[in-house]
């Protein structure tokens, strides 16, 4: 358990990085730039929308079971399936944990063939520091899904607001 959350934390402080321009190996815009866009509109980690405080999170799901910050200097606000990751005071993302599924309904342990079932085969595929990525690019609303696989099977999912309209 305490490993799966390393990687949770791993993979999340890398999308992060690159989202907001943070120096990590890969920049958002290159990992995309090819990519088919897909409609996340639906992605919303079981809130009532990507512009929400902490306080509003709070509000609609009440009090989190971890509150922290990550070794980057993020918030974070951990709850049963979710955990809600803020930079500079703003939302950026969130991850999927046990119990959790993605809008389509994908979630940990699912495997690639249902992934790619629900979300198209359209995907961006890479490899970060021993992490294996199939992510997904919704360009006008600016959402980034990726999936953490390991063995084929989601390990995680991540989903992040990085730019767009």
């Amino acid at each position: 358990m305490r490993n799966k959350w390393r990687v949770i934390v791993l993979a999340f402080t890398l999308l992060l990085g690159a989202c907001s321009g943070g120096g990590e190996a890969f920049e958002l815009a290159e990992v995309y730039a090819n990519a088919a866009s897909t409609d996340l509109s639906a992605e919303k980690g079981g809130l009532s929308g990507w512009d929400v405080t902490q306080t509003e999170i709070r509000e609609q799901r009440g009090k989190p079971v971890i509150e922290g910050t990550t070794s980057k200097g993020e918030d974070l606000l951990e709850y049963e399936g979710h955990a809600y990751f803020f930079y500079k005071g703003k939302l950026q993302g969130y991850s999927i944990k046990q119990g959790g599924k993605t809008a389509g309904g994908i979630g940990i342990g699912d495997d690639r063939d249902r992934m790619e079932q629900q979300y198209g085969s359209h995907f961006t595929e890479r490899t970060q520091d021993g992490l294996h990525f199939l992510g997904y690019y919704d360009k006008e609303n600016g959402i980034v899904l990726e999936f953490v696989l390991k063995d084929e099977k989601v390990e995680t999912a991540l989903v992040m607001k990085a730019g767009g309209k």
